[in-house]
């Protein structure tokens, strides 16, 4: 997988579409988080900032495998092998 990774945004909904990995976009959420925190809303804090970690993460997985030729694909498939 790459940049060039097609994702499905809003899958099954009125603004479904496909873009590159690359071309996503994850916001800064640190002005939400700075808000919730200091409206005594800490949990809520931590849920917004944990699910922006994991954005993140899931975004550089997707970059950072490799790109198998077609081959490649069907000589793993056969092996049982994922990498």
């Amino acid at each position: 997988m790459s940049s060039r990774t097609m994702i499905t945004r809003a899958a099954g909904g009125s603004e479904e579409r496909q873009v590159p990995c690359g071309q996503i976009q994850i916001p800064d959420l640190w002005h939400l988080v700075g808000w919730l925190r200091r409206q005594n809303m800490g949990q809520r804090a931590e849920e917004v900032l944990e699910a922006w970690h994991i954005a993140h993460d899931l975004q550089n997985h997707i970059l950072h495998q490799p790109d198998f030729t077609p081959v490649e694909v069907l000589a793993r498939a056969g092996t049982g092998r994922k990498e």
